[in-house]
Parts: C-alpha cells; structure tokens; sequence
C-alpha cells in the first residue's frame, strides 16, 4: 500500500491504472517514463515582465538561478505557475545587507526584465542607495538599560518620529532615548516587527558594523557554479535550508499559512507559550511576513500578531 500510495504521488498510478509515465517505466524503463513525464510539465523560462508598479511577473516557472535571485532582491507575492514578486526599499535593503549592489540588482534586472527597468524601478534602486543604513536595529546587553534589550536608531533622529507614532509597532512600547528607540524585546523581535511594518532596517553589531539579521548569522556553505540545472536545484534548496530551519514539518506549516492567507482561510493555530502550554486561536490569517503571522481572532475580535516559530500546528475549519 506504501509504494502504491507513493506511485500515485509520483504520478505513476491512477488507483489501480499506470498512467502515461507508469506504463512506460513497466514496458521501456526509466529513461522512457522520464520522457513522459517531462512532456507535462511547463517549460522553464529565464525572463520576467517588470512592471511600474514594482511588481515583477514570471511568465511561466523560473530556472532556479533566476528565481534564486529575484527572493534575493523582492518579495514574492503569488508561488504559481506564473509567480509574482515586489521589489521594495524594504528588500533591495535585504539584498544590500546580503551583498548585492545596486548596480548589480540593476544590471540583473536589465537582462532579465522583457519590459526593462522602469523608471519607478530606478528611482526606487537609488533612493534606497541613498537611505541604506540610515535605520540601524542593535542589541543591548541586559541590564545596561534598564527593561530594554534592543534599540533601533537614526542618523537622521527625524526619521524616529514616523516609528514613535506608527500602530502598528504601538505593542513594541517603543521608549525614545536621543536618537534611538529602546525596547523591551529582542533585536530579532524588533527587527522582524519593523520589516512586517514595511520599514527598510539593518542590524549593526556592537561596533556599528552592518550585520546580517539574526536568523541568518549562521556561516553559509560555498556555492557551486556549475550549468547543470539538477546541481543548481540542489544549490537553491541548499541555500533555503540555510536560511530557514532544516524542518521540513515548519515547512509544510508555513505553506498552509501561505495558502490561508491568499485563500483567506479560518484555521485553527497551536501556539506553544513560553511556560511550554499550548493555546489555541480561531483566527482568519491576513500577512505571513518576517517570521510573524498577522490574523483576526475571530472568537475575541481583535488583531493578534504570532510568532511563526510558535504555531505548533494549523488545522482548516
């Protein structure tokens, strides 16, 4: 029952009946059941359609290394056969942190865009440029500030003023210390609230070096250079392993959020609590962004913001 289960998952059988590809491995092997299979699936394209609203659209699915580098430079909106991305301050800032250049984002898009760069395009690209850096996340050691252990600060103490006021931040208790907000959370924390609110951050280390964000500190593994699309699949699966757990479980959970949230689903989440309980919410998911998962809870009527690293479990209602 196992294998005929995973058969059907392969696409081999159909019930009790070989498909295309089934009935090929059976009489001519393999090579000629890959041959099959090959015809069904889309072929890959190496172009995008990059528009003035900032939106990019992949005509078709994308070779790994270009899709590979479009999550580097934007945010991906829609994962379908023709799948959609946003270029933002917030994610050139992202890519700039990661080591991308202006230029270079440039000069990729150029080669790759069947609409070029439009104008909205290069005024984003150098009015980042111009911006990056000027908003700074750090640690504080504890007790150094008393209830604070990070702190976001501005070369300009103007640009604190829209932070102070926002909303949506307002559960941070964001506490005005000359030019720099304190807080009570952690830098990761802080960071992710302040990316989810659309603001375009770095992270600094003790000395005012630009740093990675938190989660992504971790050394990663040389990359291959090589044409052979099977070794570059490897190397883009690699690369998201390094920056995510390697769980494939919060994978998959992570996928029914993104799937509750664009078919604006109600499920149930899990949260585990820091005492090791868990909690249940009936909430109907609105944005799944930097590591946080904004809903409505449908049982109290307001708006709860949850840790991605928390929810345990999802189950549709």
């Amino acid at each position: 029952m196992v294998v005929a289960r995973e058969a059907e998952l392969l696409g081999l059988l159909s019930g009790a009946t070989p498909s295309t590809a089934g009935a090929a491995l059976l009489v001519d092997g393999e090579e000629a059941a890959s041959e099959a299979m090959r015809a069904l699936f889309p072929t890959e394209v190496d172009r995008i359609y990059l528009q003035p609203d900032l939106s990019a659209i992949a005509p078709g699915p994308l070779v790994a290394e270009v899709d590979d580098r479009m999550r580097r430079i934007a945010d991906v909106e829609t994962l379908e056969l023709a799948s959609t991305y946003r270029v933002s301050e917030a994610s050139i800032t992202r890519a700039l942190v990661a080591g991308e250049t202006v230029d270079g984002i440039r000069d990729f898009l150029a080669a790759t865009s069947l609409t070029g760069v439009p104008q909205p395009v290069e005024y984003l690209l150098d009015d980042t440029a111009q911006r990056f850096g000027s908003l700074r996340v750090g640690a504080l050691d504890p007790g150094v500030v008393q209830g604070s252990l990070s702190y976001v600060r501005a070369s300009d103490a103007a640009l604190l003023e829209p932070l102070a006021v926002d909303p949506a931040l307002a559960a941070l208790d964001l506490v005005r210390d000359g030019n720099r907000l304190l807080c009570r959370y952690t830098e990761e924390v802080l960071y992710d609230a302040l990316v989810e609110a659309r603001y375009a951050v770095v992270t600094e280390d003790a000395v005012g070096t630009i740093v990675p964000p938190p989660r992504h500190r971790r050394a990663a593994g040389e990359r291959v250079t090589s044409d052979d699309t099977a070794v570059l699949l490897v190397q883009h699966v690699r690369s998201g392993a390094a920056a995510e757990p390697a769980d494939t479980g919060r994978a998959w959970l992570e996928r029914q959020l993104e799937l509750a949230v664009k078919n604006r689903m109600t499920v149930v989440v899990s949260v585990r609590l820091p005492d090791g309980s868990d909690v249940e919410y009936l909430v109907e998911p609105a944005s799944l962004a930097g590591g946080r998962l904004r809903a409505r809870d449908r049982r109290a009527d307001i708006e709860r913001t949850l840790p991605v690293s928390s929810i345990t479990a999802v189950t549709p209602r």
